[in-house]
């Protein structure tokens, strides 16, 4: 019997998730999103089969992170000589931010849009 579905089913995919749940599947059969990933490559990991919890990779991205209040304040502009960046070490807990990432070679950095907690 079937127990367990490999797939994404968070951000955009969360509709198929739902989708599959409704007419297919029902809530007995886990759907398991192993990774936070997106074209410009892997971000973050799900260690539980349970749960949509990821842990972001610090070594296939550099991380950079702007608080949610200095990201909403500049309406998702460019990054300016004011805005307050941090980096993973200065996070704290419960605070929701704003990505920025580098790729390794650092051939590009953006503000990717998306807000971990």
């Amino acid at each position: 019997t079937l127990h367990t579905i490999l797939a994404v089913e968070t951000g955009s995919f969360a509709m198929y998730g739902k989708k599959l749940r409704e007419e297919w599947i029902g809530d007995d059969i886990t759907i398991y999103s192993p990774l936070y990933a997106a074209s410009e490559g892997l971000i973050g990991v799900n260690p539980g089969i349970d749960a949509k919890t990821y842990i972001l990779h610090p070594k296939s991205m550099f991380y950079e992170f702007i608080p949610i209040e200095e990201s909403e304040a500049n309406d998702g502009k460019d990054t300016d000589d004011e805005t307050e960046i941090l980096f993973i070490e200065q996070l704290e807990v419960g605070k929701t931010y704003e990505i920025i990432i580098t790729n390794l070679t650092g051939l590009y950095r953006y503000r990717f849009g998306d807000v971990v907690r």
